[in-house]
């Protein structure tokens, strides 16, 4: 729960900072609650999962991850362009 409300106001303050500095900080915040939502992610994974199909499982949560970064890159570049 810490994790995702630093990863929130660490997202929702980037666009105000004024100095490289500030946002050099809020990247790290932001990068340290993301390791452990993955973290945590990870571990609810692994809770809910039948014994032998760990590897089902967590191939599908990183093909999730991925495919979703990849449909942000062109979602991005389309809202860009406009």
């Amino acid at each position: 729960m810490i994790a995702m409300m630093v990863l929130a106001v660490g997202y929702a303050t980037e666009g105000y900072v004024t100095i490289d500095w500030q946002f050099l900080v809020l990247q790290a915040l932001v990068g340290v609650a993301l390791g452990g939502e993955i973290a945590i992610i990870s571990a609810i994974v692994a809770n809910y999962i039948n014994a032998g199909d760990e590897g089902l499982a967590f191939g599908m949560d990183n093909s999730v991850t991925v495919a979703g970064r990849g449909l942000a890159l062109f979602l991005g570049a389309a809202v860009a362009t406009g």
